[in-house]
């Protein structure tokens, strides 16, 4: 048994294709969808979509020991960029637990956790502390939703930068990019290049190329 979510311009559409798979195999149609892999769904009247994980936010904080902690109003302190030391965690398998979960969760419509993600090999308890402190950064955003806005002529427009890093640990750059379709944000990454860029014109030229690699996989599902 799996799911199977169809996107259709109409219902004669939906039921075209819901006829051909029940010949080869029995199918069960649900009503219109309100949750899907852990993403609550709300339509509005006006056709707009509003996406939330309360649920996979909240079986997070408990998972880390903070679900009656108090929310917090930011996701990390400033100065856990300049922090690089620190007591080492007797293991990583929480904390690579916990990265896991929320990557899942800054995948669909949440904060990047990309800096908490470069520690997982080897996290210290400062790092464990910043991830409980995510969580309940999290809390406080409970109930807000990522809105998905109806739109008569959606045009997909696109943006990317890079941010030059010779003084990281590695040397090695983050390339970010974002997609809107119509008013709407659809997709947004930021990583660690997987090189070293010895100019700032070198570490644009690799953004350019991921958010192009991005682009030609959206305009072919559009």
């Amino acid at each position: 048994m799996d799911g199977l979510l169809l996107c259709c311009q109409n219902e004669i559409d939906v039921q075209e294709i819901v006829d051909k798979l029940n010949k080869e195999v029995e199918v069960k149609q649900l009503e219109p969808i309100k949750y899907y892999l852990g993403i609550q769904i709300e339509r509005t009247e006006d056709g707009s979509f509003l996406l939330s994980q309360k649920k996979k936010i909240i079986d997070f904080t408990e998972s880390v020991g903070m679900k009656d902690s108090k929310p917090v109003s930011i996701p990390l302190k400033p100065e856990y960029l300049k922090r690089t030391d620190g007591e080492l965690l007797p293991n990583n398998n929480d904390y690579k637990s916990a990265i896991g979960k929320l990557l899942y969760l800054s995948k669909i419509c949440r904060p990047a956790v990309g800096l908490l993600r470069r520690k997982t090999n080897s996290p210290s308890v400062y790092d464990w502390r910043a991830v409980k402190k995510l969580a309940r950064y999290l809390k406080g955003i409970l109930d807000y939703k990522l809105v998905i806005l109806a739109c008569d002529e959606p045009r997909l427009i696109g943006f990317m930068d890079a941010n030059l890093d010779r003084n990281g640990p590695d040397g090695k750059s983050t390339s970010g990019y974002l997609f809107f379709y119509g008013n709407s944000l659809i997709e947004r990454t930021s990583l660690k290049q997987s090189v070293v860029a010895l100019s700032t014109a070198e570490a644009e030229c690799i953004s350019a190329t991921s958010a192009s690699q991005e682009l030609e996989w959206i305009i072919h599902l559009l």
